[in-house]
């Protein structure tokens, strides 16, 4: 879905399937940007950072993201 920062969502897909991938989140109204392979790269790296960077703070202050 969407948020405020970003109305367009931040899921994105690339290859083959992708189109496909978008169609079927859109009949359950999520949203899905088909992006080349280097949008995706930025996309995936953003997204493990953010995970890993989360995880380590709630693992040393004793809380859980999610």
């Amino acid at each position: 879905g969407g948020t405020e920062a970003n109305p367009d969502g931040l899921t994105c897909a690339t290859g083959k399937g992708a189109q496909a991938f978008k169609e079927r989140l859109a009949k359950a109204d999520l949203k899905c940007s088909v992006v080349d392979n280097e949008q995706f790269l930025r996309a995936m790296l953003e997204k493990h950072i953010w995970i890993s960077a989360f995880k380590l703070v709630g693992a040393i202050h004793g809380c859980t993201v999610g």
